[in-house]
């Protein structure tokens, strides 16, 4: 169903008006014609009220056929669907409407109004996040565009999104008035606009009820409305829910993870039943102790992050965010295989089409060694949000792939780069790159851990065993495989025997990675080397045993 407008902008689209407009007209001048050149000719009278009656019964169907059918270039085609309607799923059996919401601008500032900028776009990317065929993309893309000149068809190539969402809002006195807008990209035809007003007594009422009143007016069949949709993970105060977003800003910068924490200290302060909160302040948990200066710190981090990752899931269970930064921790925690599971079973819910869980998968596939199913779930994810960010740079560089992991870098701390630049050849490029990762890298053990590879590229052996042993990452299985690789690369079979050991006790199978890796290559014929790679083959095909046993990526290009 479309609104008024939207009706009229798809008339004029499929060039019904043009259609009714020819057929008139050109009608008109038949049947005129026929009323002179009829009789002088002798031609019986019922023969014109015949004409007429054919051109009157033939309106409709004309109509009927402009709306269906168009001439082109290649001959008469069928219309097709408008770009900011549902295009091809996924698996190309289920429809999708990529939409993307945009922080509301503010035409008279103010606390309640530059609150709801922000706060009312992403309950609107909340309460959409489980409809199996729409993808609303993260409300963090959006807010790439705040305030921007909005050039559509900028925005459809930047994010592939078919639709945005854009409005604004204005205080009069104690009412708030929000005026919302549907436009297709890239064209940017406004499908239809809605004014709401609400009291501004109560700001998370007025939030929900101005959010419910925009999703109604969308008019889009929904297959799986979500628990969020329903009022959970409403945030409770302002004061907290301007802190999460702050933390969200900061939490996805490498190396001020901290600053990060406190502001989701902060938030669940002043709301402490706000699941997201929880969940992205586990996240940072995480990350503070994957990098941990040492052990009791580390061991404390990784604890409280799976607390809150628990007290999220106790909040709302089916909270698709924390099930997927979970997976992550336990990868970390070395259950890769439980991690797995965890996220496909959520995948293969009905209607399911949360980015976040694919881009969940594609680390933990990779650590069972499934590496075309891992480049499969990042193809996914990105499917449903084409901005969306992922691991899929170390799938890459483990498939052998190098120069693609080199331009799949985001999000990493500056270490992937030079690792792909040295395995291409290119040892000075490395040693650059590493050198400015290491210069940008907040954490110290960050740091260390890239100074590790540095230094072996340069020649300092004794600086890059150093390295090696304070950066030791005991809680990443993978980060173990590239410092095991680095103690090989420095002839220090033991000790890399030893730390490939520990990548596998983590978690860690990819035992194709291991074979092909030229900097293992010497050990090929070491009985003990062949025994890792025999626990790795079996830690690999349970994984794919797990994974066999679900249909989650079924279907999926692989290629």
């Amino acid at each position: 169903m479309l609104s008024m407008s939207g009706f009229w902008n798809e008339l004029k689209r499929r060039k019904v008006l043009r259609v009714a407009f020819f057929y008139g007209g050109g009608g008109w001048v038949v049947v005129e014609g026929a009323s002179v050149i009829f009789p002088a000719i002798g031609v019986p009278e019922q023969a014109l009220t015949f004409t007429v009656v054919v051109f009157i019964v033939g309106f409709p169907l004309a109509l009927l056929l402009g709306w269906r059918y168009d001439l082109t270039s290649h001959g008469i085609e069928r219309t097709g669907q408008a770009s900011h309607g549902p295009s091809e799923g996924p698996e190309g059996s289920s429809e999708l409407t990529r939409m993307l919401v945009i922080p509301f601008r503010v035409l008279r500032p103010g606390e309640v109004t530059d609150f709801l900028s922000f706060s009312l776009p992403d309950a609107i990317t909340c309460s959409l996040a489980d409809a199996g065929n729409l993808a609303v993309q993260s409300d963090l893309v959006g807010a790439r565009y705040a305030g921007a000149n909005l050039d559509p068809a900028v925005i459809a190539r930047e994010t592939e999104a078919n639709a945005m969402l854009t409005g604004t809002i204005l205080q009069a006195g104690p009412t708030v008035r929000v005026t919302a807008q549907l436009s297709q990209l890239p064209t940017g035809t406004v499908l239809w606009t809605q004014t709401t007003e609400a009291s501004d007594e109560d700001l998370f009422q007025l939030q929900d009820q101005l959010a419910r009143r925009i999703l109604d007016s969308l008019q889009v069949t929904l297959t799986g409305l979500g628990p969020q949709a329903g009022g959970r993970d409403v945030p409770k105060s302002t004061k907290g829910y301007a802190a999460y977003l702050r933390g969200n800003q900061l939490s996805y910068q490498v190396g001020r993870w901290s600053e990060a924490l406190e502001q989701y200290v902060e938030a669940l302060k002043e709301d402490p039943s706000y699941a997201p909160a929880h969940a992205r302040l586990a996240r940072c948990y995480r990350l503070l102790g994957k990098y941990a200066e040492n052990q009791t710190d580390e061991d404390r981090y990784m604890m409280l992050a799976e607390a809150s990752f628990r007290q999220a899931l106790a909040l709302n269970e089916d909270l698709d965010l924390a099930h997927s930064l979970f997976a992550q921790l336990e990868v970390d925690l070395g259950r890769s295989r439980e991690a797995m599971v965890r996220v496909l079973e959520r995948v293969e819910r009905p209607g399911a089409s949360s980015a976040d869980l694919y881009a969940g998968l594609v680390t933990a596939l990779r650590f069972g060694g499934l590496l075309e199913e891992s480049l499969s779930a990042h193809r996914k994810a990105t499917t449903i949000d084409p901005t969306l960010n992922t691991s899929v740079g170390h799938t890459l560089w483990m498939m052998g792939r190098y120069e693609e992991a080199k331009a799949n870098t985001s999000g990493d701390v500056g270490y992937l780069a030079g690792v792909s630049l040295a395995a291409l050849g290119r040892t000075a490029e490395a040693i650059e790159s590493l050198r400015e990762g290491e210069e940008g890298a907040g954490q110290e053990r960050a740091k260390i851990y890239i100074r590790s590879l540095r230094t072996a590229l340069e020649g300092n052996r004794e600086e890059s065993l150093e390295a090696l042993r304070r950066g030791s990452l005991t809680g990443d299985g993978e980060a173990s495989y590239y410092l095991a690789r680095t103690y090989a690369f420095l002839g220090e079979r033991d000790l890399a025997l030893a730390e490939l050991q520990r990548a596998l006790d983590l978690g860690f199978f990819c035992p194709i990675t291991l074979e092909a890796d030229a900097w293992l290559e010497p050990y090929l014929g070491d009985s003990e080397f062949q025994a890792l790679l025999a626990q790795a083959r079996e830690g690999s095909e349970r994984a794919a045993a797990a994974f066999q046993a679900t249909g989650a990526l079924r279907g999926a290009d692989a290629a």
